[in-house]
């Protein structure tokens, strides 16, 4: 199916589907979250939030909740995801160090205790009883702790094998369902699940404490605003335990898939870079951008565009390029598996041959004496004295771009002119200029090469597992040991990291 048939399809989809909202309800589940909650209140008011062995025993709590929610598991199968003992052990430690807060501690405690002894799964049984599964049907979930299991559990919902576990992202191109499932809320996924839709029906299955009103897009026409542009869309609710519930505790935290408190963790790292900083080091700043798994990564904080990164269109996913400005949460950063050496770098040299490394020194001069002015002088001063020389935009972004080993050249020949005047290198200038121009060439050779061999093993991989386990690695056709790792970026620090040149691009444990 092309794009234009693929609009055609959801146009003719539009104009008559129905959304169905399941509104479940688990009443020892629900005891669990609302003592979570009010632990959570608790260490608030106690002015304990920032204690690291309280986090631990929240975080761990908050894991748990959100996985039996999101990915379709029985209450008692939590082993692949956090360890009981460990767990118990911390829960006694903070007993006995914070005796104020003690009874929501066991309150909190007891409620988990009794639900992990449950093999009870209300949603997948809500599912097999109330939905018809002969229809082909795609299942979306936020998550899940064992990917292989979860595809199994749900391809078994049908005996025709006509379920299938996907992601959203498969929505983004031409795949049509006649029905989709989504586990959890509406407001965990993206809005084009329900105002582009890829089947005639789509299922969303949750427990009723976490839905918020379903926010449908608004448009104007003429003056009149409507409710959405789907003038056919149907929407039904089914509610089984509306009498039951009619008297129930409001529970107010339904941030249920924040399990990690990234300001805090923030905090941790910083006060461990302070700790160890060399000032005999090439010392650079950096954003650090938290990855799927307890991982994170340091990338120099310039606007160039260099960093692969994996993307929907209509045709499929594939590789583009960005900067750390642009890259955001829930997208996905492909980094060289088991190293941080740039194989665009090294394939580059490849193709200039036995006369690379002598080249890279040679252009590394320039770059050098750049960043010794800069820790000299400071940035603003070497800003005002290239813009005296001439050069059209020496922001501070820029100058950093400059001396950046991820950036050949400035755009303009004639602002590389002046640069290499400024640092007193413009005796040599024609050879600078050679020199840096035949590397670009090699970067963009070794660029597109590399892309285009990512893209063949894309195209032939189902991500639904990257975006489910937000990890997955990629080998490089044609490259013996060659690999990359894409990862889902969960938060991207706001503050600069003053760390060794040397750590950047290194995959490193947040835990």
């Amino acid at each position: 199916m092309n794009s234009f048939q693929a609009v055609n399809t959801i146009y003719e989809i539009a104009n008559k589907y129905e959304l169905h909202f399941h509104r479940l309800q688990h009443y020892s589940l629900r005891n669990f979250s609302t003592a979570l909650y009010h632990l959570e209140k608790a260490i608030s008011r106690s002015q304990l939030s920032h204690d690291l062995l309280l986090g631990d025993l929240i975080s761990n709590f908050r894991k748990y909740r959100f996985y039996v929610v999101a990915s379709l598991i029985s209450f008692d199968n939590y082993n692949t995801f956090l360890d009981k003992n460990k767990l118990e052990q911390l829960y006694n430690r903070c007993r006995l160090l914070f005796p104020n807060i003690l009874d929501e501690l066991e309150n909190c405690y007891m409620a988990f205790e009794s639900l992990i002894k449950s093999d009870e799964n209300p949603v997948l049984h809500y599912i097999k009883e109330n939905i018809d599964t002969r229809l082909y049907t795609g299942v979306i979930l936020k998550a899940t702790s064992d990917y292989e299991a979860t595809k199994q559990l749900i391809e078994s919902l049908s005996v025709q094998s006509q379920c299938k576990l996907i992601g959203s992202q498969v929505l983004k191109t031409n795949t049509f369902f006649e029905q989709l499932i989504v586990i959890g809320p509406s407001r965990w996924f993206p809005n084009f699940i329900y105002n582009s839709p890829h089947a005639p029906k789509i299922h969303t299955v949750t427990y009723k404490w976490l839905e918020r009103k379903f926010q449908e897009e608004s448009y104007l026409e003429g003056e009149t605003t409507k409710s959405t542009i789907f003038s056919g869309r149907c929407v039904t609710y089914h509610d089984p335990f509306f009498q039951r519930d009619e008297l129930e505790e409001v529970i107010f935290d339904t941030n249920i898939e924040k399990t990690v408190d990234y300001s805090h963790l923030e905090q941790e790292i910083k006060a461990k870079k302070q700790k160890n900083e060399n000032d005999e080091k090439d010392i650079v700043a950096a954003r650090l951008v938290i990855l799927s798994g307890n991982k994170g990564i340091f990338f120099e904080d310039v606007s160039l565009k260099n960093i692969f990164s994996i993307y929907s269109d209509s045709d499929g996913f594939t590789i583009g390029r960005t900067s750390i400005n642009e890259i955001e949460p829930n997208s996905y950063v492909l980094v060289r598996t088991g190293t941080k050496q740039d194989l665009i770098r090294t394939k580059a040299d490849e193709i200039i041959g036995i006369s690379a490394q002598t080249y890279r020194k040679f252009h590394m001069r320039w770059k050098n004496r750049l960043k010794k002015i800069v820790q000299r002088n400071g940035i603003g001063s070497v800003h005002l004295a290239l813009k005296k020389l001439g050069v059209k935009n020496p922001t501070e972004a820029n100058i950093r771009n400059w001396m950046s080993e991820d950036n050949i050249m400035p755009a303009s020949e004639t602002d590389f002119k002046a640069i290499l005047e400024f640092v007193k290198l413009g005796e040599d200038e024609s050879k600078h200029i050679k020199v840096a121009k035949l590397l670009r060439r090699a970067h963009q050779e070794a660029g597109s090469l590399i892309r285009k061999k990512l893209i063949e093993e894309i195209k032939n991989t189902d991500l639904s597992s990257l975006e489910l386990r937000g990890e997955h690695v990629f080998n490089l056709p044609d490259e013996k040991g060659v690999a990359f790792t894409a990862y889902r970026v969960e938060h991207i620090s706001e503050q600069n990291y003053y760390i060794p040149s040397d750590e950047l691009k290194e995959v490193i444990s947040l835990r």
